[in-house]
């Protein structure tokens, strides 16, 4: 036999199985650790800081339509230290759902003073496709982890300044 069907039956029977192999294991790697990759949140990024009752929030804010029906399903994970802040044009009575989302929050709207005119805590991602809508108008919505209200005791008629 010659040494180049030597190589080439060798190369057949040992280096492709064991490609296949390693490729088969990356696949499967990306796909079982795909969400713990994604938990380091980096979609979420920091546009402004926002602080309530002393508590400084890294905070992300949404003012197009397309962002603020999207808002935070987009993310696996909402950290204790972040926020999402949805700027509407003017005071209006805006519902928020948690369609597509993966974990609870608390959701506050404020008027144009940027005070808390409503809370809806534990908004628990089963409860779609129910809608929470505040008793009264707002400018601003700004939603957090589930228990920062609680946890900060954060009240209607705080403030939330940035």
């Amino acid at each position: 036999m010659s040494m180049f069907l030597k190589r080439y039956l060798n190369y057949n029977r040992i280096v492709k199985p064991l490609l296949f192999i390693i490729l088969a294991l990356i696949a499967w790697f990306l796909v079982v650790n795909q969400s713990k990759l994604r938990q380091t949140n980096p979609e979420h990024r920091l546009d402004t800081t926002i602080t309530i009752k002393g508590i400084e929030l890294k905070t992300m804010i949404v003012d197009t339509p397309e962002g603020r029906s999207l808002g935070l399903s987009d993310h696996t994970i909402l950290h204790k230290d972040e926020a999402m802040l949805f700027i509407f044009n003017r005071v209006g009575v805006y519902p928020f759902w948690m369609k597509d989302m993966d974990f609870p929050i608390d959701i506050f709207w404020l008027n144009e003073n940027k005070e808390i005119v409503f809370i809806k805590e534990h908004a628990e991602p089963s409860d779609y496709p129910k809608s929470y809508n505040p008793r009264t108008g707002a400018r601003y919505v700004v939603e957090t982890v589930d228990g920062f209200a609680h946890e900060n005791e954060i009240e209607i008629g705080n403030s939330i300044s940035w």
